[in-house]
């Protein structure tokens, strides 16, 4: 988030806090149009559907700055937004990241390595993907934390972040490295550059019934350096989710995030997944699987169908404080990218949403608009 969205949204950080935990109306977005080729990654015929995060910071007068990442493949697209008298967002430009500024990524650009999370800043932009073993398409995860700028791109691969990952000291997030999504394998799509810490927000494993899911952060010194993580430069956060009952959330995961006056926005919905033949043959496997689990082709980490949530969540607090639920078609939709901006009149606040596979649920744009919010 830029420096002037903290100052614009510093009422946020107080209004959170005010806030009731149960929100009880549904969220109401629509539609923001920038057109199907401004997505288009790689001139990928059915990559414009799966837009997976984004991130936007203020540019000149009323525009902005926005970076959007695609899950099908690699792409990377910069675009910009313009606001109108009436508040109203459009698009303005955009552009594709040529396959050239991917350089430094650790082997093959194409196939299953896919982009799931990004934080944009004045001077570079970070990017991480999600674990293709997720989806039982490789016999490795090809999980790569990527940090561009204009003259540098650099990159970790599977075994820094493999590090890292265990850096937490937690033996179940170490053993859901190398396990499938089916099974609560290790999945991130939430990600945030936020205080000079990197927080990764994780769509699975979670801890199900209890309406928990786990944040990873580290100082982003730790990243991009030649030098071995220590045991305990990452911290683990176990977050719990309550609904408007006051009951937990079972089975969420965290899909997206950005930050906010020293707080995180998280969007969550199913940690659950669906399977095709191969991921299922893997997950009945014992090196990638869950063969004890099992029930026949039923596996553990199976959808419970609960909708898009957005919540309030302060580094280093037990429990996320509830915003709201989407109602309508974004309700079913897989809503994956978060990211927040002032609004056009003082004390209220645009966020944009980033869908994947939009026309699914219905919808006929890959972006969306909660437009002049203000929390209660």
């Amino acid at each position: 988030m830029s420096p002037f969205a903290r100052a614009v949204l510093t009422c946020l950080g107080l209004l959170v806090v005010c806030a009731p935990a149960r929100a009880e109306e549904p969220l109401k977005a629509k539609p923001l149009y920038c057109g199907r080729g401004l997505f288009d990654v790689r001139r990928l015929e059915d990559a414009a559907k799966n837009v997976s995060g984004i991130d936007c910071i203020p540019g000149e007068k009323s525009s902005f700055s926005c970076i959007a990442v695609a899950d099908k493949e690699i792409g990377i697209t910069e675009f910009s937004l313009k606001r109108d008298e009436d508040g109203d967002l459009s698009c303005t430009s955009g552009a594709t990241l040529p396959p050239e500024r991917f350089g430094c990524l650790p082997g093959n650009l194409d196939g299953d390595r896919e982009f799931e999370g990004v934080s944009l800043s004045p001077g570079n932009l970070i990017a991480v993907t999600s674990l293709a073993l997720s989806r039982g398409k490789a016999k490795k995860s090809k999980w790569s934390l990527f940090r561009d700028s204009a003259d540098k791109c650099e990159a970790m691969g599977r075994g820094a972040i493999a590090s890292f990952i265990k850096s937490t000291g937690s033996a179940e997030l170490e053993g859901a490295i190398e396990r499938t999504q089916q099974c609560g394998g290790l999945n991130v799509e939430g990600f945030e550059r936020m205080d000079g810490q990197l927080y990764f927000g994780l769509r699975s494993p979670d801890i199900r019934d209890e309406g928990i899911a786990y944040i990873i952060q580290a100082p982003e010194s730790a990243f991009f350096t030649d030098k071995p993580m220590p045991a305990g430069t990452a911290k683990l956060d176990k977050v719990k989710f309550l609904g408007a009952d006051g009951k937990p959330v079972v089975g969420i995961g965290i899909r997206g995030m950005d930050g906010v006056n020293g707080k995180l926005i998280l969007l969550t919905g199913d940690a659950g997944v669906t399977s095709g033949e191969l991921a299922l043959s893997r997950s009945k496997e014992k090196e990638t699987g869950c063969p004890d689990l099992m029930k026949g082709d039923v596996f553990p980490n199976s959808e419970t169908g609960q909708p898009p949530m957005l919540w309030s969540w302060t580094p280093g607090a037990e429990e996320a404080q509830l915003i709201g639920a989407f109602g309508g078609k974004f309700a079913s939709a897989a809503v994956e990218g978060v990211t927040v901006i002032p609004g056009k009149a003082e004390g209220k606040l645009d966020i944009i949403l980033a869908i994947d596979d939009h026309a699914k649920a219905g919808l006929d744009a890959q972006l969306a608009l909660i437009k002049g919010v203000i929390l209660p």
